[in-house]
Formats: structure tokens, C-alpha cells, sequence
């Protein structure tokens, strides 16, 4: 692993002197790919300085340097790393040209060109890790400053905001669309990996619109050799042992298994690489519910020391004997409560964990790598790279009725990935990257219910007949799975364009680019569409009887139209690495970035709220607006124009086995920390909400009844008074929207210092400091505005005194409003393979303070 953190592709560079070293300019370069065939050249400039860039990673490069008077020199076994700034220094001895002067070069360590903080993992180290699922983003775990969240992809890099990293594959966006999460939507084979690199902190200007890290994957190519692999991996639960809870073990099938080709299909110009991966698991766990007994789902409650009341007498008093007369059972709740299982622990009574079974899961993942390399001419080069994979995923079912088992749920996903780049030398010292990346992918959730026709099998009124209600119990586990009933998303679809210009003038190697992401998500999303109802003990005692009666302390049911959600992402850069001296490198950059806000494409399908005006129908403050109606924009707010980012940093080679680093960066994130595929909707779905206004005593709805009468809103019906009930009615609708007006995009401020050591056997101790201040953050969840303040709390009816009484809740969603500070020491020591043993250690101390994370 070094410390490496610019672009995707190396560079090489150092100086050419003679015996007294002195400079000497004008010698030719020729650096080359031993395994490709592949060629890049150079020469020296005045100062005796030369640049290869844009050079592709590889393991075995060879550099030839010559200049008439002088003996022919080569450098071989050079490796240059995914992002690494890289220095060859050469010393030409004065001779003939039969001479050759051969030298074997050693592994890069120290960093000596870049005051970036980062790491590269190399091949052989990837190859060689016991990752579980052999998948790459295990890989950031090995960098210093750098906290997984969870089990996933999900990093807190440098004190920067979790989920947030900017993943690249080969140059192109890995992230998911802007509107989405930013976490990883591919995550390759280590088997298709060439190298993986993390950087953490003050990295180029090319690289932004990241929460903290940015981590580059280079995919392996073909070489004029054939090579090929062949694998599996198995585990099984014969090799396990049971867990503490089962009763016995849980079913465990896991088989990983692929295949690799890369080789020549002409040699020295073109190269191929193909991966196929694929996994087929079936995975158990133990769940424990809580159930009511036999007798209690036929409304028997003698056996409970609980007193169950009646809600629709005077003064609730108790049924007789505990007991629900059947005459007073709801037909829908009763049929509902039937559904759950008879408790099969002993000794557990009702609702006290009194259920087990062990889960059932199974997948059958696909995945792809493949990859083209073409050598046109010493001015063109290109490669195009495809990546894809295919999964379904089912939960099966653990009750005896599918359709309202908590756990069961089917999803399918697959996505598609397609990148291609071009290298064009202008002129010997000024060089044109295009790289063009678009990815597509298609997600369909069902949960237990969908298209189980329960509804209709129930009786139950005002929702979507072909679904099943998801049914929330006090004290009870859920009946019906906890996601969206269903959800279509397809396609999911991104663009990503990349121009940059690479200019070599003197001491100064000075890159510009430009960079759109285009995020665009197609959303069906039947949310709960079968119906969500919740039941409560305040009214009967206890909440299978409140169940068994109909009695609802809420509901809501929601299906959004059809939306097409847009995100675009513009940035541009100006990047200067000026070598001051041989020994003193400055990096010094600005970068802009800019996000455009959200906005709908079918048909403006998105609300925002005023906050002061007046509403028609309450007459009290608050209306619900609608994008490019009535004179508003069709953006959820203000564009952030003025996101300019400046970059500096040095890299100080005291002596050959010295170099300090050091620098400060700024970095915007992007707009939203949280997805916002379907936010905003209200006026353009099928929506109701419905709850009790003192708490379950009077019912929100009954059963029997169904959901009540919801009218599907026209476009005429979007006025000020959309959604609101006048003052003392029963509110029915739930607003969510951005602030409109400005809006602030998040950034982080960060500074390093880094001493690094070259120690004997190619060990390297480094000794960093890392500061990460975040401003403006935003937050992960929505605000909620529709509180009771606290010196209106009083018993009786709260909602007439919440801030906005005509609707149930009012939210705003991710607001730029949190602070955090970071402070870390990293401590590592690392030594690189050679011929024997590989090891790298480090200790982090960091203190981080947040209050949006």
C-alpha cells in the first residue's frame, strides 16, 4: 500500500542529470508496458525535467531514457499504482551508445509528489485478502482515518458524512444517481480489480462533490499473454455451529463461483479482460415474535391480567369476565387477528417473545466485468469497459398466510454500466481525456401482501383490493412487511460526461476539466397502497382488542402517480503541480461545483409550502404550493451558484528517505443527504392519513368501515387550500417539501501535515495529522414543524393547537443545518511486497463531534 491521490491514471516523473548533476535536457523518454506492448514518451525539458502522464496502472513498466553522449539507460519492474504520482530520478553516465546502464527498480513507497492522504491497494494484495463475498469495498477498511458504518459500503472518511464517499470505476461515476443515496451501486469482483485507492483528504481539484473520501477501482486488462482463472467458494452450515436462541441451525448454502479471461486479440494494440461471477445462497436466522395466545385472537382474555374495555360505553367499563362477545367483533379485525400464529415457546406468555422460527432467504446474483483496450496510434488511445449484474431476492415466508408475514418480501434489481475513454496527444506536451460513463439499473420491491388479493378477501374498504394491509399492534409483532407494498423504480438512469486538458509547460504540469452528471429516476411507488392501520391499548387495555373491535388509533394509506425525478451535477477544475525544485512539489487547485435542485419531468409533480400565508379553508397559516404553478419555479428551490473550492499543498523531499507533507482543502458536498426519488409529492397521489385526536380514546377509523372516501386529485384541484380541513375537523393529509428560496450547500474545510520515513526492507513509518470542520451540513432525516409547543400542552384535542392544525404533519425535508469537527493522528507502518513478507499496521486516534450525522 502508498500514499498516493489524483486521478484515476499515473504519473511518472523526475529529473535527468549526469555524473556531477547536473541537468540535462532534451533526452527522450520512452516508458513501456511490458505486459501491453503499450508505449508513452517524453523528453526533457530545460531543467532537466520530464512528465509521462495518463499512464495506465500496471505492474511491470519499463523506462528507456537516451541522449547522444551518454550511455542508454533502463529502468525495469516499475510500478506504477491507480492515482499515484510517481518519481523515477535518472543518472545518465557519459558513454557510447552500445553501452546500456540496466537498473531493477523497487516498489514506490514514499509519496513524494503529492500532498494528498490516502492509500493504494495493490493486486497481489487484493488477491490475497480474505474478504467476505471477495467484494472490493472491504478494501477502504485497510486506510487510515477511515470507520465503516454497518457491514456494507458505507465509510466515514476522514470525519467526513457516512454514505457520501464518491466511488469511481475506471475513471466513471459508481455512485448511485444524485437523487438516491450516494452509496456504491457496484461493487466489483476482486477477481476483475487491478488496484483500489482510497484518498481521504486534500486530493486534487479533479475530484469532488464528495462528503470526505474518493475512492478510484481500476479494472483489470488484457495483456499479450492469455491468462485465465477459475473459483469457487463454499460454506455450508455443516461447518457452523448453532446459535444461541435456535432451536436448531439455520439453513446455510453459500456458493461463489467464476471465471477470467484476458489475453490478446491483436498483440501490442488491442487487449480484452472478461470476469463472470456468480453467487447462489440460501441464508437462515432465528426471528422472535410476539403473538397473542389462541384463546386471545378469539377475544378470551381471561387468562390475562390486563382489564379490556369497552370503548363505546359510557366510562369504558370492563367486558364480563374479560371476555369479547363475538356481537362486538369487527369482521374485519377478527379476520386479521386470526392470522397470527399460536405462540410454540413454553413458559412465554402473550406477546413476550413467545414465538420462534428460523428465516429463510435466498439469492442468485450475476455479475460481469469486461473490458477492451486499443492502442490507435502513439497519439490515440482508447478503452471501453462494461459492467453489469442481475440479482432476485426473496425472504420467504416463516407464517402460515404469506400475505401478512412480517418477513417475507421478493426484490429484483439489475444494472448496467458502460464506459468508454479517450486519450488524444494534441502535441507532445498538451493531452485531451473524454471519458463518457452511463449507467442504468431496474429495482422492483413486493412486499408480503402485494398481489395477494387480501383485501378484497377481507372486505376491507378504501384501499387497493389486490394487496394486503400492513397491520401495526402495540406490544405486537407487525402483521404484513415493514417496506412498500410495491415499488417500481426503471430506469434508473445516469449520465456522466468528463472533459479534461492537460497541459505540460516548464516546471508546471496544469490540468483543466469539466465534468455533468445527468440523475434521472422513473418511480412507481404503491407505498401503502393495501392500507397501514395501527391499534393501541389506551381505549380497550390492550391491542389485540382494540384490534378485534376496529378500534384505529391511525391509518394512512398512500400511492404516488408515476414521477420522473431529476438531479443534474455540473463541476469544473483548474489543477497546477509545480515542481518549485527537484525536491519541493506544490499542488495547488480550485475546483467549482454546483448542484441543480431537484425538479419532476412528467408534469411538475412536486409541492413546496408557505409557511406565512393564510389558508382559505383553516384560516390559518400555511398552504401547500406546486412546482411552475402560479408563477413559482419548476425547481424545489434556488440554484447555489458560487461553490468555489480552493486547493494547496506541498510535498517536501528533505532527503532520500524523508519527505513532509502538508496542505488545506475545501470540498461541497452535494445538496441532500438523504434520496429525495419520490419527496414532495402532495397533490399528485392517492394519499390519506388518519389518526386519533386524543390518542386511540376516539377511534381514527373503524375497521368495518374501511379506509374513508379519498378523492384522487386533478389539476384543478391544486389551490392555496389543497389538503387542508377548516379548524376542528379531523386533519387527512401530511406535508412534506424543500425551503424554497436559498439554500446553502454542504462543505467541509480540511487540513493535513504528514511525515513519512523510508526504514530498511522497504518499510515505510509514517507519522499524520487530519482536521475535517463540516458547515451547513445537511441534515439526514426531515424537520418536523407540526409540534405542540410545550407551554400549549394540555389534555384534551392537541391538534388545534399545533402550529399548522388543518394538516397532520408539516416536515421539511434535509435542511443545511448541522456542524461537526474531526481531529485525528494516524500512525502506520508498512511494508510492501517484494520477495517474502507483506504487512501494513495502523492506529488512528481521532475525536469527532456531530450534531446532524
Amino acid at each position: 500500500v502508498s500514499l498516493t491521490a489524483q486521478s484515476q491514471l499515473a504519473t511518472l516523473s523526475g529529473t535527468i542529470e549526469d555524473a556531477t548533476k547536473a541537468v540535462i535536457p532534451a533526452a527522450t523518454l520512452r516508458l513501456t508496458n511490458q505486459e501491453t506492448g503499450e508505449t508513452w514518451n517524453a523528453s526533457s525539458n530545460d531543467q532537466g525535467i520530464y512528465v509521462l502522464p495518463l499512464v495506465k496502472p500496471g505492474r511491470k513498466y519499463q523506462l528507456d531514457v537516451d541522449k547522444d553522449g551518454f550511455k542508454p539507460y533502463r529502468q525495469t519492474e516499475i510500478v506504477l499504482e491507480t492515482g499515484g504520482q510517481h518519481r523515477v530520478d535518472v543518472r545518465l553516465d557519459i558513454g557510447s551508445q552500445a553501452e546500456r546502464v540496466v537498473v531493477e527498480a523497487s516498489a514506490p513507497q514514499l509519496q513524494t509528489e503529492s500532498a494528498a492522504v490516502g492509500a493504494v491497494v495493490e493486486n497481489r494484495t487484493i488477491v490475497n485478502m480474505p474478504l467476505i463475498n471477495r467484494r472490493a469495498a472491504q478494501l477502504a477498511r485497510l486506510t487510515g482515518f477511515v470507520v465503516q458504518i454497518g457491514s456494507g459500503s458505507n465509510f466515514a472518511m476522514a470525519g467526513g458524512r457516512g454514505n457520501n464517499t464518491n466511488w469511481r470505476i475506471d475513471g466513471g461515476n459508481a455512485q448511485n444517481v444524485l437523487v438516491g443515496d450516494q452509496g456504491l451501486t457496484f461493487d466489483p469482483p476482486i477477481e476483475a480489480l487491478q488496484e483500489f485507492n482510497v484518498s481521504v483528504s486534500n486530493y486534487s481539484a479533479e475530484l469532488g462533490r464528495t462528503g470526505g473520501g474518493v475512492v478510484q477501482m481500476t479494472t483489470k486488462s488484457g495483456t499479450n499473454q492469455f491468462h485465465g482463472s477459475a473459483y469457487e467458494y463454499l460454506r455450508n452450515d455443516a461447518f457452523d455451529a448453532r446459535t444461541f436462541f435456535a432451536a436448531r441451525k439455520a439453513k446455510l448454502r453459500y456458493n461463489l463461483f467464476g471465471a477470467s479471461l484476458g489475453g490478446p486479440i491483436r498483440k501490442d494494440k488491442t487487449h480484452f479482460f472478461f470476469n463472470y461471477e456468480g453467487r447462489r445462497e440460501t441464508r437462515g436466522g432465528t426471528l422472535i415474535h410476539n403473538v397473542p395466545t389462541a384463546a386471545e385472537r378469539q377475544g378470551d382474555f381471561s387468562g390475562n391480567a390486563r382489564i379490556i374495555r369497552d370503548p363505546e360505553a359510557a366510562n369504558r367499563p370492563p367486558f364480563a369476565g374479560n371476555r369479547i362477545p363475538a356481537s362486538r367483533m369487527d369482521p374485519v379485525g377478527q379476520k386479521l387477528a386470526a392470522f397470527y400464529p399460536d405462540p410454540n415457546v413454553a413458559g412465554r406468555g402473550s406477546g413476550d417473545a413467545n414465538f420462534l422460527a428460523n428465516s429463510r432467504s435466498t439469492e442468485s446474483p450475476n455479475t460481469y466485468v469486461t473490458r477492451i483496450d486499443h492502442n490507435i496510434s502513439s497519439n490515440d488511445r482508447i478503452y471501453g469497459r462494461l459492467l453489469a449484474s442481475n440479482n432476485q431476492t426473496i425472504d420467504h415466508p416463516v407464517w402460515a398466510t404469506a400475505a401478512v408475514d412480517p418477513f417475507h418480501r421478493r426484490r429484483e434489481n439489475s444494472y448496467y454500466n458502460a464506459s468508454a475513454t479517450w486519450f488524444h496527444n494534441l502535441k507532445p506536451n498538451l493531452i485531451s481525456e473524454l471519458r463518457f460513463n452511463y449507467d442504468r439499473r431496474h429495482f422492483v420491491n413486493l412486499n408480503s401482501g402485494a398481489y395477494s388479493n387480501l383485501n378484497s378477501q377481507l372486505g376491507l374498504r378504501g384501499v387497493k383490493q389486490e394487496f394486503a394491509p400492513r397491520i401495526t399492534v402495540t406490544g405486537m409483532t407487525t402483521l404484513g412487511e415493514g417496506s412498500n407494498h410495491e415499488r417500481i423504480q426503471s430506469p434508473i438512469r445516469g449520465n456522466h460526461f468528463a472533459g479534461n486538458l492537460l497541459w505540460l509547460k516548464g516546471n508546471h504540469s496544469i490540468k483543466a476539466g469539466f465534468e455533468h452528471r445527468m440523475s434521472r429516476n422513473d418511480d412507481l411507488n404503491r407505498n401503502t397502497a393495501g392500507g397501514v392501520f395501527g391499534f393501541n391499548d389506551v381505549a380497550t387495555g390492550h391491542s389485540i382488542a382494540a384490534l378485534l373491535l376496529g378500534w384505529a388509533q391511525n391509518a394512512n394509506v398512500n400511492e404516488v402517480f408515476p414521477v420522473r425525478s431529476r438531479i443534474d451535477a455540473m463541476g469544473g477544475f483548474l489543477q497546477d503541480d509545480w515542481k518549485v525544485t527537484s525536491k519541493l512539489t506544490l499542488n495547488l487547485g480550485v475546483r467549482w461545483d454546483m448542484d441543480v435542485p431537484r425538479r419532476e419531468e412528467f408534469d411538475n409533480r412536486q409541492n413546496s409550502f408557505d409557511l406565512k400565508a393564510i389558508n382559505p379553508v383553516s384560516g390559518t397559516p400555511g398552504i401547500i404550493t406546486f412546482s411552475g404553478r402560479n408563477g413559482l419555479s419548476s425547481y424545489a428551490h434556488d440554484f447555489d451558484k458560487n461553490n468555489f473550492a480552493p486547493r494547496i499543498g506541498f510535498a517536501w523531499r528533505v532527503s532520500e528517505k524523508w519527505v513532509i507533507r502538508g496542505g488545506g482543502a475545501l470540498l461541497y458536498m452535494g445538496l441532500y443527504d438523504q434520496a429525495t426519488v419520490i419527496s414532495a409529492t402532495s397533490g399528485f397521489s392517492f394519499r390519506g392519513s388518519f389518526v386519533s385526536p386524543d390518542n386511540g380514546l376516539t377511534p381514527a377509523l373503524r375497521l368495518r368501515d374501511g379506509m374513508p372516501p379519498i378523492r384522487i386529485p386533478s389539476e384543478q384541484d391544486l389551490t392555496p387550500g389543497f389538503g387542508a380541513v377548516p379548524l376542528g375537523r379531523a386533519p387527512v393529509n401530511t406535508v412534506e417539501y424543500f425551503e424554497p428560496g436559498p439554500r446553502a450547500t454542504s462543505y467541509l474545510t480540511s487540513a493535513n501535515f504528514n511525515i513519512q520515513r523510508q526504514l530498511p526492507g522497504q518499510v515505510v513509518f509514517e507519522l499524520g495529522y487530519l482536521a475535517t470542520l463540516g458547515h451547513k451540513l445537511a441534515l439526514p432525516a426531515a424537520l418536523t414543524l407540526n409540534q405542540v409547543r410545550p407551554e400549549l400542552m394540555a389534555a384534551g384535542n392537541a391538534q388545534s393547537r399545533r402550529p399548522f392544525p388543518q394538516f397532520t404533519d408539516v416536515t421539511q425535508i434535509s435542511q443545511p443545518l448541522g456542524n461537526s469537527n474531526y481531529h485525528a493522528m494516524n500512525i502506520k507502518i508498512d511494508k510492501r511486497y517484494s520477495r517474502g513478507l507483506q504487512f501494513q499496521t495502523n492506529y488512528t486516534w481521532a475525536k469527532g463531534i456531530d450534531d446532524a450525522e
